[in-house]
């Protein structure tokens, strides 16, 4: 067959599991006038014999042996070879419903399409690949339209048939020098240049996610994704600014490079992000040729995510934030809470690690890593309160445990409810206050609504989250939040004066002192934390005996310091007693949680009785303070991780529905956007507008070939 119609290219390596199915998919479509062009890459298993036999019974099949090049190579031999008026990609793991070609030579004939891009499904399901197929019917007459607005247009190749005069007068290949995202760098240099690109819905490819496939991989070293994607970026912007595309679409075209570098920067290390931020800053400014950035008109989201990839660098002597990591026994946990930290949206921050027990535990090799790659960090010369607090150099000073995981944009809203940076949430102007308090994801560190035991002034403005002074919250004052560190932000100066007035020599001690001094103290209801079980190890105990030794300190200094009178007295031994219970919940290791249930008992069973006598605790808390003093060990823990697992499944109802809320609404903001873009109105403004627009890039070409002239 000289001259078929499609031309579908193979490239195949090392799948004989899968090439059967491949293939019979193929030699079964319904428009017969296709050659298949079979091109295997070095297979070192039985998919060569396998291929030479399918082309021994159909003539259509062509089978090409070649050592070994890499898929972007093995495509490009295809296009070359290819006799077809299409050529349509199909990767040998997968396969294509049956009216595949005939479908798309259809519409390709009907629109004169130079790229008909199609639907189609991942197996088992992968969200983000299946958004990356086509998902309605559509005709662009605009290449670049086409790529920026309409879904299906990248990443991938196997969704999308070309013609193969407008590939080859194009002279458009995949670039064999990139070895991760070729594709994507391959739709960026190829739809500028179609006249006409159509879209349809049917699904009509399979796409097999392997493990060991590229659609189902994970890079799990973040430096090294980032600069193979931007080797992506150069190459596709560098070709857009060869051609003259950039002078038009050079809002869109950094757009895309921006949110395409982000996701993978989002998980490099604070150091690579630096050099990467070099870098990509000289290349901009090279692409772009002087033009300055804020000429193209960026939306806020690109300019605040551009801001992360070109200005990581922060004055690591004048933090923001200084946040204190309290030691764990199992490395495996913290990593997710250190990962947490390190990929903050806000950058202005210091980690300063207390001592490892062990220096020889994976913990303490997880802190070398982290402080390695991250200049940021540091490890405290002691676990002394006075000598942290000395060391700290940030505005703000968070505590945390290693089983503290922070949203992504914590740290960014502690220094919103300060006004110390510009947010849509903040209401009206902030002063630094001493004290923020925020709630968890699962609502164990919880807050109260302050207005159950306050009264609106009739004189004074509501400011929401605005600052209280302490005595607003009188004998409340120890109940509104636990007096875990965890979910808390600390005025590192007023904190060194509390210490100073109040000789405290523990950090709960000294947070109890913040608390009953503070005069601004910020509480939203804001889940900005997830809490995990402790991470103490099946071996040992030293974690969780250091645990209580600082609580059970903190306590007697707390209680030592405070001159409330006996109703705010009442309320701090009803937090002491909640703290307690709180460590013994969240314990995993059945070892160290039933040597603190004990400990708890024994040393703290004062302060739990003085709790069941006063009057601030709630009926379910009075049960499980009884519970803790009375009950056996089994007893109680049965009755304590049901009531947990129970708060934690309604908490988790609360979160779906509120999530459900907002998802619904982003999804009327998206079909309102769709509606407008392709609006008879917007239409007709492009085609009204396009004389003007094809002007002014002329004009924009002409000045610059006369500045290069």
């Amino acid at each position: 067959m000289d001259n078929p119609k499609v031309s579908i290219i193979v490239p195949v390596y090392n799948v004989e599991s899968y090439l059967a199915q491949c293939l019979d998919s193929l030699i079964e479509q319904t428009l017969s006038d296709i050659e298949i062009l079979c091109l295997d890459d070095g297979s070192t298993d039985s998919s060569p014999e396998l291929l030479d036999a399918y082309a021994a019974k159909d003539a259509r099949i062509r089978a090409l042996h070649r050592e070994n090049c890499g898929v972007a190579e093995t495509r490009n031999v295809g296009v070359g070879l290819a006799r077809g008026e299409y050529i349509l990609f199909v990767d040998s793991d997968d396969y294509i419903a049956q009216r595949t070609c005939e479908v798309l030579v259809a519409i390709a004939e009907r629109e004169g399409a130079d790229i008909v891009v199609f639907g189609g499904k991942t197996f088992p399901t992968l969200p983000w690949a299946d958004d990356s197929f086509a998902w309605r019917d559509n005709v662009y007459h605009s290449g670049v339209d086409a790529l920026l607005y309409e879904r299906g247009s990248i990443p991938l190749m196997c969704n999308k048939m070309y013609r193969t005069d407008f590939l080859r007068d194009n002279g458009l290949l995949l670039n064999p020098d990139l070895s991760l995202g070729e594709d994507h760098a391959f739709q960026f240099i190829t739809f500028p240049l179609a006249k006409t690109v159509a879209f349809s819905k049917e699904m009509l490819y399979f796409y097999r996610v392997r493990r060991d496939s590229a659609v189902g991989a994970t890079c799990s070293d973040g430096a090294k994704q980032l600069f193979l994607h931007f080797d992506v970026v150069k190459y596709a912007l560098t070709t857009w600014k060869e051609r003259g595309t950039l002078v038009e679409f050079g809002r869109e075209g950094i757009s895309w490079a921006v949110s395409f570098l982000f996701t993978s920067a989002k998980m490099t290390y604070y150091n690579d992000r630096v050099r990467f931020a070099e870098l990509f800053s000289a290349f901009l400014d090279e692409v772009l040729e002087g033009r300055p950035l804020d000429s193209l008109g960026l939306d806020d989201g690109v300019r605040g995510r551009l801001a992360y990839l070109v200005s990581p660098q922060v004055e690591t002597d004048a933090p923001s934030i200084s946040i204190l990591i309290e030691c764990a026994d199992e490395a495996d946990d913290a990593k997710a809470a250190l990962d947490a930290i390190e990929f903050q949206d806000e950058q202005s921050f210091e980690v300063l690690f207390f001592p490892p027990a062990d220096e020889n535990s994976r913990y303490a090799q997880l802190i070398a890593d982290f402080t390695e790659n991250d200049c940021r960090a540091r490890v405290l010369p002691t676990r002394d309160v006075a000598s942290a607090l000395a060391s700290a150099r940030g505005i703000y000073l968070v505590r945390s445990y290693a089983n503290v995981v922070y949203d992504p944009q914590a740290f960014d809203q502690l220094l919103q409810l300060a006004g110390e940076r510009e947010g849509r949430t903040v209401v009206g102007e902030r002063e630094p206050y001493d004290i923020a308090v925020f709630t968890d994801s699962a609502g164990m560190l919880d807050v109260l609504d302050l207005f159950d035991f306050y009264e609106p002034s009739t004189t004074e403005a509501i400011v929401p989250e605005g600052a209280h002074p302490a005595s607003d919250f009188s004998s409340q004052l120890f109940s509104f939040s636990s007096i875990a560190s965890a979910n808390k932000a600390f005025n590192r100066e007023f904190l060194l004066q509390c210490a100073k007035e109040a000789k405290c020599s523990t950090w709960l001690g000294l947070q109890c002192a913040a608390l009953s001094q503070a005069t601004k103290i910020v509480v939203t209801k804001r889940p900005l934390a997830t809490l995990r079980c402790l991470p103490f190890a099946s071996t040992g105990l030293v974690g969780a005996r250091a645990m209580l030794d600082d609580v059970f300190s903190g306590f007697e200094e707390a209680r030592a310091n405070f001159t409330g009178d006996d109703e705010a007295t009442c309320g701090l031994d009803a937090a002491a007693a909640r703290h307690l219970i709180l460590m013994v919940d969240l314990i995993r290791n059945p070892i160290a949680r039933r040597y603190c249930f004990e400990d708890a008992r024994e040393r703290g069973g004062e302060a739990i009785a003085r709790a069941l006598a006063g009057s601030q605790l709630t009926d379910a808390e009075c049960v499980a303070c009884k519970a803790l003093l009375g009950e056996t060990y089994d007893a109680y823990t049965g009755y304590r991780d049901t009531l947990v697992l129970n708060d934690v499944i309604m908490k988790n109802e609360e979160n779906l529905l509120a999530v459900g809320g907002q998802a619904q609404h982003i999804n009327q903001l998206n079909s309102d956007i769709e509606e407008f873009y392709h609006s008879i109105s917007y239409r007709t403004g492009r085609a009204v507008t396009a004389p003007a627009r094809a002007a002014a890039n002329l004009a924009k070409r002409v000045l610059h070939a006369a500045r290069r002239g």
